[in-house]
């Protein structure tokens, strides 16, 4: 799925490229998590920009939300991810 430009920033503020993040998945080092509020946006009929909230569950830890950005293209019939990004939701006091 992953694009052989693939980038990713994530939450954390570090940037991992398409070997790190299958590395990352094969390893099994993700932690459990649900997705909601997913949408996607048509930016071209081969080109889709995808948000969606992700809540993150580590082991002995409390949820942690993000907000997540993709964007896909069509590549050969097939969809890919060029480009992902994370950003940390701050609790609204």
């Amino acid at each position: 799925m992953l694009s052989e430009g693939y980038v990713e920033y994530g939450a954390s503020g570090r940037i991992y490229d398409r070997q790190q993040t299958i590395a990352a998945v094969t390893a099994g080092s993700i932690d459990p998590c649900t997705i909601t509020g997913f949408t996607a946006r048509w930016l071209d009929p081969d080109v889709a920009l995808v948000n969606y909230q992700l809540i993150r569950r580590p082991r002995g830890s409390e949820p942690v939300h993000t907000m997540r950005h993709s964007i896909w293209k069509r590549v050969g019939g097939r969809w890919k991810i060029l480009y992902h990004q994370g950003r940390a939701l701050v609790p609204a006091e």
